[in-house]
């Protein structure tokens, strides 16, 4: 069971209504709550638990339908909300650089529960399940909070998350342990073949984008698109099966190197995730370079993608890598994720000088130190009314500093840096969404020994 950090015994948990569901949230993993009108993206699946891709200035984030793990329960006969068409409210959930939403009928606020009172109905885990336990009721007509575990959703839903990230947090893992991902490799349908594409290469799945330029019948490419800015070429679908092919496809699978070169696989459907099994079949001697292993599943054959090999032999793929060096050149962004937080000024924190954020629990002006994990740390700054505890490693260790508040988190590649002007060192982080700037703190300024 995924649980939240606690500090005094108690853990915060966001909680939403969907339905006559009242649902609890781990405050840790919410990253915020807002209504939007937009129309999601539909994906084409026969199976699967989103709904949809939610446009956000980030970029797409995927709706995930929890109808497809729970049956909902319907809303009583007296609910207004159910003869009223409210804008649609979505939850965000973002643990380093993972993110989902799911949409609610209502955000009902933060509760501080005792973690005694969190109460564990089924024990016996599985990662497809994603609800084990249930808050208490506040009055006798309420009906339970039932906890979603957020970080299991996480996982589900692993294709659409930062893939830069080498393993999915366990911060809010009550056993305390981390997981190190297997390797994973995205299942999908690509003119009636099922394809494998290693998530390392996977750099955005997308609507097919329309042809800014198309190119004559019979070559591996069928045109270009527009992409971040840059050109994008397009894979004709048929040329990774040797069947023509005249269709086209509704999304398009972008696959990318190291160095920047990307291209378009057109793709039918996404079949969802897979790994290669130890009976793979290594490809023959003078296949394709770009044929990897082969297997055949319940469902049938298999065939893995070598990305690298398959952009060789496109010298086209490098269009996209000069308009990546262009972008790069033109402004730096950010290569991890920022907290931005309040502490007597706002700032951004690196989120890899951050190892957890908890809550403060009682104020006690005079506690000098914090149980956390089983240790002691030091607890310095000003405790606030409603503010929270961040956990930093600092150059001489783990230390815990009292905050304000936090007040969003920026993701990899959502910002620009600069050099903070009359400070050695310094730099900032400007969020152009937003339109604003914060001064980038490091641990071993908020924290000195």
């Amino acid at each position: 069971m995924s649980t939240a950090p606690t500090v005094g015994g108690h853990q915060p948990f966001v909680l939403a209504r969907i339905g006559g569901l009242h649902l609890g949230v781990p405050a840790a993993w919410v990253a915020g709550a807002h209504a939007s009108r937009e129309a999601l993206t539909q994906l084409p699946r026969r199976q699967g638990a989103v709904t949809g891709l939610l446009p956000t200035p980030q970029g797409p984030v995927p709706v995930v339908d929890l109808g497809r793990w729970v049956t909902l329960p319907a809303r009583a006969d007296g609910d207004v909300t159910a003869v009223t068409e409210p804008v649609p409210c979505y939850l965000t959930l973002q643990q380093g650089g993972q993110r989902l939403a799911i949409q609610v009928d209502e955000v009902l606020g933060l509760r501080r529960v005792p973690a005694a009172h969190v109460q564990r109905i089924h024990h016996r885990d599985d990662p497809e399940e994603l609800f084990d336990a249930v808050l208490p009721a506040n009055a006798p007509d309420e009906p339970p909070v039932c906890v979603l575990e957020p970080q299991r959703l996480m996982r589900l839903l692993a294709l659409w998350c930062d893939t830069s990230q080498a393993r999915v947090s366990d911060a809010g893992d009550d056993s305390g342990r981390s997981t190190t991902a297997s390797p994973r490799l995205a299942l999908v349908l690509v003119a009636g073949r099922r394809l494998a594409v290693d998530m390392r290469h996977v750099a955005e799945l997308m609507p097919m984008p329309s042809l800014k330029t198309r190119l004559a019948p019979g070559g591996a490419s069928a045109g270009f698109a527009e992409w971040r800015g840059g050109t994008l070429p397009v894979l004709q679908a048929g040329a990774l099966t040797g069947q023509s092919s005249t269709s086209t496809a509704p999304l398009a699978l972008v696959v990318q190197d190291a160095s920047g070169r990307a291209l378009a696989l057109p793709v039918d459907e996404l079949l969802g995730m897979t790994s290669a099994p130890m009976q793979a079949v290594a490809p023959e001697t003078g296949a394709q370079p770009w044929r990897g292993e082969a297997w055949t599943d319940d469902d049938g054959p298999v065939q893995a993608l070598r990305v690298p090999e398959l952009l060789d032999a496109l010298p086209e793929s490098a269009l996209a890598l000069s308009a990546a060096r262009q972008a790069q050149s033109a402004r730096a962004s950010n290569d991890r994720p920022y907290f931005i937080f309040q502490s007597g000024r706002t700032a951004a924190l690196p989120i890899d000088d951050v190892l957890a954020v908890v809550d403060s629990g009682p104020l006690d002006a005079h506690q000098q130190t914090l149980t956390w994990r089983g240790r002691h740390l030091p607890l310095r700054g000003v405790p606030t009314p409603g503010g929270v505890v961040v956990v930093l490693q600092g150059d001489a260790g783990a230390v815990a500093l009292h905050v304000e508040r936090l007040l969003g988190l920026v993701p990899a590649g959502a910002a620009e840096m600069s050099t903070l002007p009359g400070v050695p060192g310094g730099r900032m982080l400007h969020v152009p969404t937003q339109a604003t700037s914060y001064a980038v703190a490091r641990a071993a300024d908020l924290v000195p020994v």
